[in-house]
Order: structure tokens, then C-alpha cells, then sequence
């Protein structure tokens, strides 16, 4: 218990300010981003740029596409499906999957791919 204790963290955030409060938005993305991507000497992309590259990658590996809904933050399939679909392999979804992206397409206003079908003239090269 003693231990437990001694290593239990001093906030829940992962990345906390030096008071253990969240981080100012604003300084992260106007000061601390580009300094850290001139460090790192690469060529400079908008922080936000990490969000879409974290989802295509898990995609382009195979995640299930419903964890990474939760990893990402959507309430449901639909944006997730909007902004990415050309890098889900709708061979690897499970019929359950399937089935919740066809009532999504029946219910938007909005048409997307056909999940029941490979994407056709798409490349997965990035």
C-alpha cells in the first residue's frame, strides 16, 4: 500500500502545467508545437496534423475501427467514417461493424463508400 501511494500520479492528466492543471491550448500551439518541431528539425505541420496521422496510421495497421472511435473521441461511426474511409480495409471488419455502417449510410444525408465493397482507385500510400 505504501508503494502504491509513493508512485500514484499528482494529477490525472497526462501532460500537466508545473501546478498540475491543464496546459494552456493556446500556448501549446502558438509556442511550444513549433519550437518542438524546429528541434526536431521537420518540416513544420499544424499540431492537429498528429490527430490525423495517429488515425490513419492505427487504420492503415489494422485497428478495430471501433476502438479507435473511442480513442478518437466520436460519439459514433459517422465522422470517423467521413474523414477516413479510404484507409479502412472493409474486408478485415466483422459483420456486427458491417452492419452499423450500413444503417449510418441509411440514416446520413451524406453518402460515403459502399463498406460492403474494397475501395476501388483509392491508393493507401501516404
Amino acid at each position: 500500500m505504501k508503494q502504491r501511494d509513493r508512485v500514484k500520479l499528482r494529477s490525472e492528466l497526462v501532460f500537466p502545467n508545473r501546478a498540475w492543471k491543464a496546459l494552456n491550448v493556446n500556448w501549446v500551439t502558438k509556442a511550444l508545437w513549433p519550437s518542438l518541431v524546429e528541434r526536431a528539425e521537420v518540416p513544420y505541420r499544424p499540431l492537429m496534423q498528429t490527430r490525423h496521422t495517429y488515425a490513419t496510421l492505427m487504420l492503415q495497421k489494422g485497428a478495430p475501427i471501433d476502438w479507435l472511435q473511442k480513442q478518437m473521441g466520436h460519439r459514433n461511426l459517422t465522422m470517423l467514417i467521413r474523414h477516413y474511409w479510404r484507409w479502412i480495409n472493409p474486408g478485415e471488419l466483422s459483420q456486427e461493424t458491417l452492419a452499423r455502417l450500413g444503417a449510418i449510410e441509411n440514416s446520413s444525408n451524406q453518402p460515403h463508400p459502399d463498406p460492403t465493397r474494397a475501395n476501388q482507385g483509392v491508393s493507401r500510400e501516404a
